[in-house]
Order: C-alpha cells, then structure tokens, then sequence
C-alpha cells in the first residue's frame, strides 16, 4: 500500500514538473515572438529626428539616461551646462512612463492630421540656488511646456506647503512663470519636444529590454 501511496506521489510530482517546464517553454516562446515583433515595428534605433534634435541640445544640456551603459533608461535627467544669471542651477528629470492618457475622442479627432503627435509627457524642472529648490511640475504638450505646480523644498527640510493652485494664481502671474521657463531656464519648444519624443522612444525601447529580462527568468 504504502508503494503504490509512493508511486502516485512520485507521478504526480513528475508530472506537476512536467506541466511546469511546458508553461515555461510556452511563455518563452511567446516571449521571443513579442520580441520579434516589437522590433520588427519599434526599431531600437533612435530616429534621425530625435537623434538631431538631441544633438543639438546637447550644446545647452547635458543628457543623461542609463540606457548607454546597459543599465535601466527609463529615467532621463537633463542639466543644463551654464546656470542663471542669479547662479541658480537647472536640471530637469522624467520618467519614459509618464506619459498623460489622452481622452479617445481627442485622439480621434487628430487621427486625420499629417503628422503623428507624442502624447504629453509630465516631468520635473528643477531652479536651485542657495540650498533651496524650486520644483515646478511640468507638462510638455504641442511642444509647449505647461507650468501644473510650483513647490519650495530645502536640503534640510521636510515636506511642507505644496504651493497654490496653478489655475487659482492672476493670469499674469502665471503667464511669467511660463515665460520664465521658457526664456531665463530656456525649456524651449525644442526642449518640450525632445521631452516628448524622447520619453516615447525609451518606453518603447524600456519595452523590450523588459521582455528579455523576464525571457532571462522563465526560459
């Protein structure tokens, strides 16, 4: 009794690991087929476009992502080489997921236009002088960079006001803000567009290596 108890345990098991190296064979496979695909219709390589426009800003910005050395590029920092008139420093950072979901009917509408527009991508602009930061929540879309949130944060300090409301500040006010992210930091539309169109190819490219590294794992 106690053999045929042993037998049956041991059938099950060799077939509970039989069962397990098919799933694993199949997610491989299904795996390597996405990879396949997504660079057939998503080349890894960067557009002539993007790849010119960030030539061109690296006479202003120094471009950093960890793509170049292998590591993770879905976070890409920018510092802008010369500071203020005031010293103040500027640096900019987004994630390649941040990306603002558009409403359908919206992108419906624009499906008939010639050229393909990135969708808006939020990110981080960053003035610091004198050990103290200011954070403006930004927004790049149509090539325009939208100013959503100014905060104030110390090295030392913890987290306090979040500043007003945007839309609750005179017009005024709000429009300097804006130009001055334009003029003085000079987050241009050629920067808002990079933001853009360079958060799209790195998800894109952050895409595949996900899939690679998961194939790494279950095959």
């Amino acid at each position: 009794m106690n053999f045929l108890v042993r037998s049956a345990t041991r059938s099950a098991t060799v077939a509970r690991k039989q069962f397990q190296m098919s799933n694993f064979s199949t997610l491989s496979s299904l795996l390597e087929r996405e990879i396949k695909e997504e660079v057939e219709i998503n080349p890894i390589e960067m557009p002539e476009e993007l790849a010119a426009l960030k030539n061109q800003l690296a006479e202003n910005w120094t471009i950093v992502d960890g793509s170049a050395t292998g590591d993770d590029g879905a976070v890409i920092k920018m510092y802008k080489k010369d500071p203020l008139q005031n010293g103040s420093k500027v640096f900019i950072s987004f994630h390649c997921q941040d990306q603002v979901q558009e409403d359908e009917g919206l992108l419906d509408s624009l499906s008939g236009e010639d050229e393909e527009l990135s969708a808006p991508v939020q990110f981080d602009l960053e003035v610091s002088k004198a050990g103290k930061t200011m954070k403006m929540a930004c927004t790049s879309e149509d090539c325009v960079a939208l100013v959503d949130g100014i905060t104030i944060v110390s090295d030392d300090a913890e987290e306090g006001y979040r500043g007003p409301i945007m839309e609750d500040l005179p017009e005024d006010v709000k429009e300097e803000f804006e130009n001055f992210v334009k003029e003085e930091c000079q987050v241009d539309e050629d920067v808002a567009a990079f933001v853009a169109m360079y958060s799209d190819f790195r998800e894109q490219a952050e895409y595949i290596r996900w899939l690679k590294e998961v194939k790494k794992i279950v095959e």
